[in-house]
């Protein structure tokens, strides 16, 4: 028996691509219920008055697993609100 709740089952979910998925066993599903997040990288630098840090702003798709249970779920109503 299927959780209806689960991520695999929402129409916000995707599969994604084998190169994300890393070779995982279970799929990992890409959740576009939201806006993707946005994370911050720090890098090394070089710049004129030496070595410093520098942060580039990278934005991305929040990765889930198949049976994970989105918080959006209206269980009176079975759907995703």
């Amino acid at each position: 028996m299927t959780d209806a709740r689960a991520c695999r089952n929402c129409r916000h979910a995707r599969e994604a691509s084998a190169a994300v998925n890393g070779g995982a066993k279970a799929p990992l599903f890409i959740c576009r219920r939201f806006p993707p997040q946005p994370s911050a990288v720090v890098l090394p630098v070089q710049t004129l008055q030496g070595q410093g840090l520098g942060v580039q702003v990278v934005t991305g798709w929040p990765q889930v697993a198949g049976d994970d249970v989105c918080g959006e779920f209206d269980e009176a109503n079975k759907l995703i609100r």
